[in-house]
């Protein structure tokens, strides 16, 4: 939809998934920067799938009834992937919480820096684990 403006949802979705997209759609508005929805990231070690890439800030939706504190790390580690592809870190990241209990979505951005330099610690971590059990 935020690519394209077309939506399609197939025959038998859930409700719950119907009401939340049509809640998004109502509260979404067209960015005047390119926007892409399913952006892979890749390092050549580990890849993401991101939700949406809006210029160069990095956005992941998250229907969860609570947010998770964990959710700045895959973020963070977006970021990282995306400043290996590009060359610079992204302008933004953040999570948009699309949930029933909230009349629209709600957006909560992230501080880059400290979400990539958190990323970056459990990126080491990952590796030298993996260098240890090798």
């Amino acid at each position: 939809f935020v690519s394209t403006g077309t939506l399609r949802i197939p025959a038998g979705e859930w409700r719950e998934v119907v009401e939340l997209v049509q809640k998004f759609v109502k509260w979404y508005s067209p960015s005047n920067t390119p926007v892409h929805s399913q952006v892979m990231l890749h390092n050549g070690e580990i890849a993401g799938t991101t939700d949406l890439i809006d210029g160069s800030s990095i956005w992941d939706l998250k229907s969860v009834y609570n947010i998770e504190p964990t959710y700045p790390l895959q973020l963070g580690l977006y970021g990282l992937l995306y400043s290996d592809m590009h060359g610079k870190p992204p302008s933004g990241l953040g999570i948009i919480h699309l949930t029933k209990r909230y009349a629209t979505p709600q957006v909560i951005p992230l501080d880059v820096k400290q979400a990539m330099d958190n990323a970056q610690v459990l990126f080491d971590m990952w590796k030298l684990v993996k260098r240890l059990t090798a």
